[in-house]
């Protein structure tokens, strides 16, 4: 045993090499721990010892078939062993479970379900179709969040129209009347907002910010863009200025 200071005293005596062969088949106990009191051994077997294997309370053996480790719990005969250690029986466990602490005992889990908290995001397939999708990781590598952002494609005819969050690529066909396109803070910011004029050689296509400021190639004060011919532009949207930036 261990004494004070980390010093190990021995009380007694530890032997290797005891043999001892009891029941219909034999058993070596190559190891025997003697205190001034008591006797343990400490052997393998192949079957299980219960109906077995005659020992003294408090003597362990190893089932060498399946690795379970058995203990004597009476004093003696060949029945009264109990499992220290189980590692043949399922118990519930499946391929790829795993050890869980359920709250009061250790119990077979599965890292891909039960052993882990549900996280609240939706089981499903995310994005496709051109959409993106935004997720959010915790410390732990979980996914906390998903979305999916759609993008569409879309035509706006003569008249006034409102940019629209999800309307990433608008072709502006002014061919029977002149297009306004309206510009406001529901725009994603960091989205690029393609935008091309068709038919605008009579008709106009107008950009109008509906608030905050508007920026062309970098040059701030306008207070509306007028399109060129079959112009394409890029607009942007920044939050912390609340103001639109064209690049042609």
């Amino acid at each position: 045993m261990w004494g004070t200071g980390g010093v190990f005293q021995a009380y007694g005596r530890i032997h290797a090499g005891e043999q001892t062969y009891t029941g219909d088949n034999s058993i070596v106990f190559p190891l025997r721990i003697t205190s001034t009191t008591n006797t343990w051994n400490i052997g393998a077997y192949g079957l299980n010892p219960e109906g077995n294997v005659s020992a003294g309370r408090g003597d362990m053996v190893t089932n060498v078939g399946t690795g379970d480790l058995y203990q004597k719990r009476t004093t003696s005969g060949n029945t009264g062993w109990g499992k220290l250690l189980n590692l043949s029986d399922a118990n519930g466990a499946a391929t790829d479970s795993v050890l869980v602490w359920n709250g009061t005992v250790w119990a077979p889990g599965h890292v891909g379900s039960t052993a882990i908290a549900n996280s609240g995001v939706a089981a499903g397939t995310y994005g496709g179709n051109g959409d993106f999708v935004t997720i959010a990781v915790n410390s732990a590598g979980q996914v906390t969040s998903a979305t999916t952002h759609a993008f569409n494609s879309e035509e706006y005819g003569n008249g006034t129209h409102t940019l629209a969050a999800a309307d990433v690529r608008v072709f502006a066909n002014a061919d029977i009347g002149n297009v306004t396109i309206d510009l406001s803070a529901a725009l994603v910011e960091g989205r690029d907002y393609f935008i091309a004029a068709m038919n605008n050689g009579t008709n106009t296509v107008t950009i109008n910010p509906s608030s905050g400021g508007l920026w062309v190639d970098g040059v701030g004060g306008a207070a509306t863009y007028i399109m060129s011919a079959e112009e394409q532009i890029v607009v942007r949207y920044r939050s912390n200025t609340g103001s639109f930036y064209i690049d042609k």
